[in-house]
């Protein structure tokens, strides 16, 4: 299975995912890029989430929101 269709079935499942999550689980480190191309028939929202890393300085990161698949024209 590739990373694309391994995210979209973690987000499919489990309605959100994080890069960290992405790292682990499925070897992306590229998570950006996936979710670039499964917006083309997916509606993914961004959430920005400020946090704290391991050495104690402030970080902030994306965290994706599965809303749904977009209808296409033709399917309605």
């Amino acid at each position: 299975m590739s990373q694309k269709q391994s995210v979209l079935n973690h987000l499919r499942e489990h309605g959100h995912i994080n890069p960290m999550e992405a790292l682990n689980l499925y070897a992306s480190f590229r998570l950006g890029a996936i979710i670039f191309e499964l917006r083309k028939e997916h509606h993914i929202n961004t959430e920005l989430v400020n946090d704290i890393n391991r050495f104690g300085k402030a970080v902030q990161y994306a965290n994706y929101v599965y809303i749904g698949q977009i209808e296409s024209e033709v399917n309605r």
